[in-house]
């Protein structure tokens, strides 16, 4: 038997899979469409929604997304693998390519009160962990790395679309 620390149990319910098992119809103004996103890791940050890639939705970034209309208003499908049989349904809230960051809003879910908490006071030297399910596969195990943070890189946020 393996006891969970209170760390990794905490780590487990707050870090996902975004599943890439559906396609999703839009419409905009002058055409219909589809499209299709990656399989990736997301984890849910207090008071702000589930954060991923933007690179998943990559296929977005030549359309104007403020006027896509979805034909489903939860098209994608999150789960957090081998920790719960429990599949959620997300919608994409905000997006900026220039900084690879997209934000999901999960149906039901209360973010103020669930997930990681954010943090501004980072600096050089300061322990991080690094979580997800890279090239993930049925069933996997949520993977952790380790490290300190080196350098800071600081973005301009000129566009959330």
């Amino acid at each position: 038997m393996i006891l969970l620390t209170t760390a990794e149990k905490y780590q487990e319910n707050f870090t996902y899979v975004i599943e890439s098992e559906n396609i999703v119809d839009y419409k905009l103004e002058t055409h219909e469409g589809f499209f299709c996103y990656d399989r990736g890791s997301a984890f849910l940050l207090k008071g702000i929604g589930m954060i991923t890639n933007a690179h998943m939705f990559l296929e977005l970034k030549e359309l104007p997304i403020e006027q896509i209309i979805l034909t489903k208003e939860y098209p994608f499908t999150v789960h957090r693998s081998r920790y719960s049989n429990e599949k959620s349904a997300a919608k994409l809230v905000a997006i900026d390519f220039s900084i690879d960051i997209a934000i999901l809003q999960v149906e039901g879910m209360d973010i103020s009160i669930n997930g990681f908490d954010y943090c501004e006071n980072v600096k050089n030297g300061d322990s991080i962990t690094v979580l997800g399910y890279p090239d993930f596969r049925e069933n996997q195990e949520l993977r952790c790395g380790y490290g300190e943070i080196m350098n800071e890189r600081t973005h301009i946020l000129l566009d959330t679309k």
